[in-house]
């Protein structure tokens, strides 16, 4: 059982808005500024875990789970920007900290010899006090980024299947997830609410994600290793249309994430060198060299759109679409 506390402490200038308007710039009627270490806003909440497990014989388990977390600060992120860029909002006046409850189920098998093991587990995750962005937002150098914040909620589930190798020259792993995440802001001021208040998939809906590892031992000095993983494309929202007034030139849009992005893949590839200790020496250590996206697949970020020849056409943008080498050197005393 644990009890978490938090204060949000300046100093800083805190808005107030005029009752019965959404929040904006246009809306504010008072700024108070807070003094160095002067309290904001506290909050605090009980956050209770329990976890059982249960043997069914020496090769199989159960287990059960609950748990229940606050999180005090939230991340405020932009994918439309050339480069993506975060921001830490902690809670305070205007926003409230993220309530998580979760529970959890799993069964677990051994073979007799222990060379292979199998798990399937689930959840069911509830959120309250998320924050979602509106229409547009202005995220960068933002003095007021609450104006730009909606409150939601929403809830996630999923289904895991694996098979790990534990033993043996060759050990490595297979998983695959089945997932879906929604939310649906709560804003009291309907004009605002993404999708007039329906629930929608998060950025982070990414209903198949299929991970495989191998890892292959050919001497006490040498190991190559492979990752390949394959993921849903995430949800994203895209422009539909365009029209002008004034001479001025704007889209128009689908609901919040109405489409998804292309199903992204990436192969990695290692060669781990452990030289023989010597003896007298107090520490080890071992080279790895390696491939990240070793076949140089473009996995899309986001989307932006634009017109040529005067027709509407949207773009998957790619961060990194080649192969990246690198080099590291680990070690222990």
């Amino acid at each position: 059982m644990r009890y978490s506390w938090f204060g949000n402490i300046g100093p800083y200038n805190v808005s107030t808005y005029e009752p019965g308007q959404p929040p904006s710039v246009g809306t504010i009627i008072n700024t108070r500024s807070y003094r160095q270490n002067e309290i904001i806003k506290t909050y605090s909440g009980f956050e209770p875990r329990i976890a059982l497990k249960y043997d069914l014989s020496d090769r199989k388990t159960l287990k059960l789970g609950y748990n229940r977390m606050f999180q005090y600060i939230h991340l405020i992120s932009n994918s439309f920007a050339a480069l993506p860029f975060d921001i830490w909002k902690p809670a305070g006046a205007h926003v409230k900290p993220l309530e998580v409850n979760q529970i959890s189920a799993g069964y677990a098998y051994d073979t007799p010899k222990r060379e292979y093991n199998f798990i399937v587990e689930g959840y069911y995750k509830t959120f309250n006090n998320l924050v979602e962005y509106i229409n547009g937002a202005d995220l960068f150098l933002n003095e007021n980024i609450e104006t730009q914040l909606l409150p939601a909620k929403g809830y996630a589930y999923g289904l895991e299947f694996g098979v790990y190798k534990t033993k043996g020259r060759f050990t490595g792993n297979a998983n695959y997830t089945y997932s879906v995440t929604r939310r649906r802001t709560t804003s009291p001021f309907n004009s605002i609410n993404i999708n007039n208040g329906d629930y929608y998939p998060s950025n982070y809906d990414r209903p198949h994600l299929f991970n495989i590892t191998g890892n292959y031992r050919f001497s006490k000095k040498w190991k190559v290793g492979a990752f390949f993983t394959l993921q849903s494309g995430r949800p994203t929202t895209y422009a539909t249309g365009k029209f002008i007034i004034d001479g001025v030139q704007f889209f128009t849009y689908s609901d919040r994430n109405a489409f998804r992005l292309n199903p992204t893949h990436r192969l990695d590839l290692s060669f781990t060198y452990t030289p023989t200790k010597k003896e007298n020496r107090k520490w080890s250590g071992h080279w790895v060299f390696g491939v990240y996206n070793a076949y140089g697949h473009k996995n899309p970020f986001s989307v932006y759109s634009n017109l040529r020849d005067n027709q509407l056409r949207t773009f998957q943008y790619s961060i990194i679409g080649a192969p990246v080498p690198f080099v590291t050197y680990n070690f222990k005393f």
